[in-house]
């Protein structure tokens, strides 16, 4: 309300929220029947980082699942997600809890839920933050739809193809048919998931994968040893 907003829910078909922006006044329109409060919360962010950050762009955004989920979009939804993360997870509070730790889902839930994000939003903010040489990658339908790497990785330039195949020696393959997985995960040569452009360049991969909810997504924490 301090910036002018009012943040209400209602009706909305093929979006998670929508910003509704006249002068210097807004309604941020979140989707009904959002059950989860770090959903509903980051929707909210998300949209506010458009009326922060791109009020000479539109008066009217409308933003999907996708766009709120994905870090692999275009530029302004990209940006929206960077502030809504830095807004709910601030670095200061956030990167003590994460530089030096262990890569770990555990973890990563329990920060999920201390700053009352989605699991998503937190695994990406871990990754940014870790000194350890470590991704999250998301899937859909078994094929990788995004991932974020952490600045270790960058350096060691680990990455995956896009629309890559989640193979069948990995968890992400048995969390798609709803197999119970081991929490500590397993390691696994780097080609299940890298294939064969990093294998001369890094050893063992740990991977922990986790279903998210009802969605087809499965979330994959991977990091090299």
């Amino acid at each position: 309300m301090c910036r002018g907003i009012l943040v209400m829910d209602g009706a909305l078909e093929g979006a998670e929220a929508r910003l509704i922006r006249m002068a210097k006044r807004g309604i941020i329109r979140v989707k009904a029947g959002m059950l989860e409060s770090g959903r509903r919360r980051f929707a909210i962010a998300h949209e506010l980082g458009h009326w922060e950050l791109h009020h000479d762009r539109s008066q009217w955004q409308f933003c999907s699942e996708v766009d709120i989920q994905d870090y692999s979009g275009s530029v302004l939804e990209i940006e929206a997600n960077t502030f809504a993360s830095e807004l709910l997870m601030p670095t200061y509070l956030f990167r003590p809890r994460c530089e030096e730790a262990t890569p770990d889902l555990e973890l990563i839930k329990r920060l999920a839920e201390e700053f009352n994000v989605t699991l998503t939003a937190a695994a990406v903010r871990f990754v940014e933050e870790s000194r350890s040489a470590c991704m999250v990658v998301i899937s859909k339908d078994e094929r990788v739809a995004w991932w974020k790497r952490s600045g270790m990785c960058d350096s060691l330039g680990v990455w995956i193809e896009k629309d890559w195949q989640v193979l069948p020696e990995s968890l992400a393959w048995c969390c798609f048919r709803n197999e119970l997985v081991p929490m500590n995960g397993i390691a696994l040569e780097p080609d299940i998931w890298f294939g064969e452009s990093c294998t001369e360049r890094i050893g063992q991969v740990q991977e922990q994968s986790i279903r998210l909810g009802r969605y087809a997504t499965v979330l994959t924490l991977l990091w090299i040893n």
